[in-house]
């Protein structure tokens, strides 16, 4: 984890919504790798915003939700939820954006969300 020394550490971010993509890197594309498996959370603020990247190198969502049983499928759902209560309780602004990496070659190498909460 690596936190910028310019991040103002009294805002609220909803720890459930870096749990979530926390979990779910480890659960869906980490867990799945034989081993050299990687989670780096980026949290530094950009002008009036807090930018937070959660990055793996696992196999992807599309090679995970091939291999994955058991999923709810309703972790985005409900992390929709929460940016709607933060919305309403803290007037923040969270959007996210997720990004399926890939190697030279155009194979699968992991998942970057990149979330931005407007202050």
């Amino acid at each position: 984890m690596n936190v910028d020394d310019q991040t103002d550490l009294k805002i609220e971010v909803p720890k459930m919504i870096l749990q979530s993509h926390a979990e779910n890197a480890i659960k869906h594309g980490l867990m799945h790798r034989k081993e050299g498996g990687l989670l780096n959370i980026k949290i530094h603020p950009n002008g009036q915003r807090l930018n937070i990247e959660i990055e793996d190198n696992g196999i992807g969502r599309k090679k995970a939700a091939e291999v994955s049983k058991g999923s709810t499928g309703k972790g985005m759902q409900i992390i929709q939820q929460i940016f709607t209560l933060y919305n309403k309780l803290f007037g923040y602004v969270i959007e996210q954006e997720i990004i399926d990496l890939t190697d030279s070659n155009g194979n699968a190498s992991g998942t970057k969300v990149i979330l931005t909460i407007d202050l």
